[in-house]
């Protein structure tokens, strides 16, 4: 799919011959700038992480945050409204607590 130079390419992405909408994805990407928190925390099923850095959450450069957890199932994402571009992961709740906390100091 070849879609260069049309003018609505501005609201749309093309990502493996499909396109989606939400804008271009070239824009820079984000730079991790801190490790925010890391859990030690299990899974709902029980499982902990296999080492590596997850869960985590990590502050950019940019304001956001990077999250690392484990993926969902297709089943366990039948029920969220998502677009095509996006996916879901479940982390432990203290994560969820050392956002908030960053984002009150």
């Amino acid at each position: 799919m070849n879609c260069e130079g049309l003018p609505f390419m501005g609201l749309f992405t093309i990502v493996n011959n499909r396109l989606l909408r939400g804008g271009p994805m070239n824009a820079a990407v984000p730079a991790i700038s801190k490790l925010v928190h890391k859990s030690d925390a299990p899974y709902s099923n029980g499982l902990r992480c296999g080492g590596g850095g997850c869960p985590a959450v990590y502050e950019t450069d940019q304001g956001t945050f990077f999250v690392v957890g484990r993926r969902l199932s297709a089943q366990e994402k039948a029920n969220l409204a998502m677009d095509a571009i996006e996916d879901a992961l479940e982390v432990p709740a203290d994560l969820l607590q050392a956002i908030a906390n960053k984002l009150r100091t």
